[in-house]
């Protein structure tokens, strides 16, 4: 049911605006499970951790990395964490952070990149001006 209401001279929908408006801010993201507004990994000389930002709600995600053989893809499992995590051996990987939302069997490919375990000198300084630590 929309009421309407006069503001300064003019009809307003209030009950058909503020769903709206709750929408564009993103409250409405949070309080369901949506694909994560950002992603990034990090890594050091056992393991890769994927980052995930919860602020669209929590969400069901998986890291997955591969070192180019397809048989050897450890993954993390599917979890809720903000912080996922998979231990591996030094090398070069392409971890994935694939993840499901809120009542969805599919799952999306949410970020894909090259890895380095343990990482570059050059990996370093990105994770430190992406997050504030290496």
């Amino acid at each position: 049911m929309t009421t309407f209401r006069t503001i300064l001279g003019y009809s307003v929908a209030t009950a058909a605006t503020v769903p709206l408006v709750l929408a564009g801010s993103g409250i409405a993201h949070a309080m369901g499970g949506a694909l994560p507004g950002s992603v990034y990994f990090t890594s050091n000389s056992d393991s890769i951790t994927a980052h995930i930002d919860a602020s669209r709600g929590i969400t069901n995600c998986a890291l997955f990395v591969n070192d180019g053989h397809p048989d050897n893809a450890p993954d993390s499992g599917w979890s809720s964490d903000t912080t996922i995590t998979v231990w591996v051996a030094p090398g070069t990987y392409t971890a994935a952070l694939n993840c499901k939302e809120d009542g969805s069997a599919e799952w999306h490919n949410v970020k894909q990149e090259q890895v380095n375990v343990p990482p570059s000198l050059i990996d370093q300084l990105i994770d430190l001006l992406e997050t504030g630590s290496s």
